[in-house]
């Protein structure tokens, strides 16, 4: 039989526009979740603000989270402000040990 998939719904400490503390806290959430899916809620990564700044998902500010991703070999979405060649989207981004991508794109 296949192993079982564990998901876990994190809350972890986020400071509003702080993606690199933001990125610290959730990369040790990751960790310390033991799961094979990590969740977190929309805009956690730059705290609810709507007017953040878009998140690099190819920078360096997110490398911490494919690292802990890598790591423990699971899988978070994050949730982030991006921008894409169709414009300026809230999304939650998929995080694995292969990078960042965008999994969903809020449209209103």
């Amino acid at each position: 039989m296949g192993e079982n998939l564990v998901v876990a719904a994190v809350q972890p400490r986020v400071l509003d526009g702080d993606v690199e503390a933001n990125v610290a806290s959730h990369a040790e959430s990751i960790i310390s979740a033991d799961a094979r899916l990590v969740v977190f809620p929309e805009l956690s990564l730059t705290g609810y603000r709507v007017d953040a700044e878009p998140v690099d998902l190819a920078g360096d500010a997110v490398a911490e989270l494919v690292r802990a991703c890598a790591a423990t070999r699971s899988v978070a979405l994050a949730g982030a402000p991006v921008e894409t060649p169709g414009g300026r989207f809230i999304a939650m981004v998929r995080v694995d040990a292969a990078g960042v991508t965008v999994a969903y794109r809020k449209t209103f």
